[in-house]
């Protein structure tokens, strides 16, 4: 028997081949049990398909952490999520966030600013100054070393 129609506010269910009541803003229907469940994350939207759950939506101020399934509250400017450790990661001076996408996944991290490179300890980004010259990481600027020195490090 297949169902050609439901009444307003209903939902065919060509799995079971009934008819089910709409559920609810951040719900999602389960063909198996044949009930409404909240979406996973906090979502206020979500999808159920082949068991898999898919969230389409999130409160405002919030995103979606397409890898986890879960909403996460927006980071700061020049901080990015990250999906491993679940939380906001702030930028080392002179980077910004940046992104790539693989096999269809966006993720973020930070990457050095124009001009800059990271240095060999990777803890922050820094210019290559000439030989005379050494970089401030306060100002981010190559300075002058002092006076009659030919070469000269950070302080």
């Amino acid at each position: 028997m297949s169902i050609c129609g439901c009444p307003s506010g209903y939902t065919i269910d060509s799995f079971n081949g009934i008819c089910y009541e709409n559920c609810a803003s951040g719900e999602y229907y389960d063909y198996e049990s044949q009930f409404c469940f909240s979406c996973p994350g906090g979502a206020s939207c979500c999808t159920y398909t082949n068991n898999v759950i898919r969230i389409c939506g999130c409160p405002s101020g919030q995103s979606i952490d397409q890898v986890n399934q879960i909403c996460y509250d927006t980071c700061d400017v020049n901080s990015y999520y990250d999906t491993f450790s679940l939380a906001c990661l702030t930028c080392i001076p002179w980077a910004s966030v940046c992104s790539s996408t693989t096999n269809g996944v966006s993720t973020s991290g930070c990457c050095c600013n124009s001009g800059f490179t990271l240095d060999d300890s990777g803890n922050y980004c820094r210019r290559s100054c000439s030989r005379a010259q050494y970089f401030d990481l306060d100002s981010g600027s190559c300075l002058s070393c002092p006076r009659y020195a030919l070469t000269c490090n950070e302080f």
